[in-house]
């Protein structure tokens, strides 16, 4: 008869549809790329010259040195474990701001099912569209994959202080810390998965196969186990409990990234530490 209404929720996600695929498309061309001409190489070929240079590269360098010295390979071990440890780190967050998020929006502020998936998933898609900027800024090579790293990892730590007391003030600041700790946390985790690659060593216990099944493995852990633990904290000890541990986690993060950091780029490490603090360390 005319005479019903659309309701709210829908309204909003059926406008967001659209950007969420204008979102989608721009960050593939970004990522994949375009041909600079019709008479471009295929990516097949592309790959498989790399490959045959990169092999020339090794067997060029054989002769000189056949193996790491035991310092460097150290050092590769180090940054393989503490990439290990961050891909942990990370899931965690993750998985326990999902369902955090959701269980207090709908016992502390009365949200009803509809449209807490409406507003959860719509900062998911912020957390996408501000990872798409960052992405967009190292393809720009405004800024290093390790700048990258040194700043958003901290970021995503002092995020989490919005949760702290966000159950009593405004459900705006749980969602707009789960914003900035979701992106940091994915943007921080990319950086570190290629110094994990750029540190393998094939043949060894630290080859970037078993990296590869390990961080599956820690992925999935950490998505079963952080939705239980989240909310049995929250409903035994309260929201400011959980703020508490998503801190404590969030910045055993950015103290592994910064670990990663300077073992990488131990030359940008000393500048970063002299700009904020006056002070550097010397290179043995």
């Amino acid at each position: 008869d005319g005479s019903a209404t659309v309701p709210l929720h829908l309204k909003v996600a059926a406008s967001l549809g659209p950007g969420a695929i204008l979102w989608a498309v721009a960050a593939l061309a970004l990522s994949v790329g375009t041909p600079s001409s019709p008479s471009a190489p295929f990516y097949s070929d592309i790959v498989e010259e790399e490959q045959v240079r990169l092999q020339e590269s090794l067997d060029a360098e054989a002769p000189v040195e056949k193996t790491p010295s035991l310092e460097e390979q150290d050092k590769r071990e180090q940054t393989m474990r503490a990439c290990i440890a961050y891909v942990l780190e990370r899931a965690f967050t993750v998985a326990a701001i999902e369902a955090a998020s959701s269980m207090i929006l709908e016992t502390s502020f009365g949200w009803q099912p509809e449209r807490i998936g409406l507003i959860v998933g719509a900062s998911c898609a912020s957390s996408g569209l501000l990872m798409f900027f960052i992405l967009l800024g190292r393809r720009l090579e405004l800024f290093e994959d390790g700048l990258v790293l040194a700043v958003t990892a901290p970021i995503g730590a002092l995020s989490s202080l919005l949760f702290v007391g966000a159950n009593r003030t405004s459900a705006w600041f749980i969602l707009v810390a789960d914003v900035i700790l979701t992106a940091s946390a994915f943007s921080a985790n990319g950086v570190t998965d290629g110094f994990a690659n750029a540190a393998a060593r094939q043949g060894t216990l630290y080859s970037l196969e078993n990296y590869t099944t390990v961080k599956t493995v820690l992925l999935c852990m950490g998505r079963v186990a952080a939705p239980p633990v989240a909310r049995a904290m929250i409903h035994s000890f309260g929201w400011n409990a959980y703020a508490a541990m998503q801190l404590a986690v969030t910045i055993c993060g950015a103290g592994t990234a910064f670990k990663i950091f300077t073992l990488m780029r131990p030359s940008e490490t000393n500048a970063l530490r002299q700009r904020c603090f006056g002070w550097k360390e010397v290179d043995n």
